[in-house]
């Protein structure tokens, strides 16, 4: 009679086993918790280092970079002032050139990026020379393609906040744009 009053009341080998497994399960996450908790309370921040003026080892790459947003800043006041320097040199018709783009001046980019790039073979400026021979064959494309004059109008209108602009790639625009305007059948 004692086994059945002990299988009664639940007090058997494996309900003790059970209890006991439950109750230990119960302390381990406990334990992991308080222990993430006194962790996350007594580490310390990582050290943030202040990020000062970055300063460049190259000081002529740095100062082509400040007068290339200097350009994309105020293109029409370096318009007035490279178009009175007659001897430039390739990266002073590539800004030049730029200031053009920005302010829509097609022909006139398209001429002055014409210069850079007859002028590239003599600039000395290796760090730079990387940077004019891409960003001039990107210019030379704008300026002389109307199709992507009109694609370049659209993203400087979207980043410079115009009133109902829409992304470029909005469902607006889901077709590419092909030569001659040519309709599009693919979806």
């Amino acid at each position: 009679t004692q086994y059945e009053s002990e299988a009664k009341s639940g007090g058997g080998f494996f309900g003790k086993l059970l209890s006991s497994l439950l109750l230990l399960l119960i302390g381990a996450i406990l334990g992991v918790a308080g222990y993430y908790v006194w962790l996350m309370m007594n580490s310390k921040p990582p050290e943030v280092t202040p990020i000062n003026k970055m300063e460049s080892s190259n000081p002529q790459l740095a100062e082509f970079e400040k007068v290339r947003r200097e350009v994309d800043a105020n293109p029409s006041a370096l318009i007035n002032q490279y178009s009175k320097i007659e001897n430039r040199d390739a990266a002073d018709n590539y800004l030049l050139g730029r200031a053009q783009l920005l302010s829509k001046n097609y022909e006139g980019a398209k001429k002055s990026f014409i210069e850079a790039r007859n002028k590239l073979n003599e600039y000395a400026e290796t760090a730079n020379k990387a940077v004019l021979t891409s960003d001039i064959t990107i210019g030379l494309a704008i300026s002389e393609d109307k199709a992507a004059q009109l694609a370049f109008e659209k993203e400087m209108k979207f980043f410079e906040g115009s009133e109902n602009s829409q992304p470029p790639n909005s469902e607006s625009n889901s077709k590419p744009n092909l030569p001659g305007g040519a309709p599009t059948n693919a979806q």
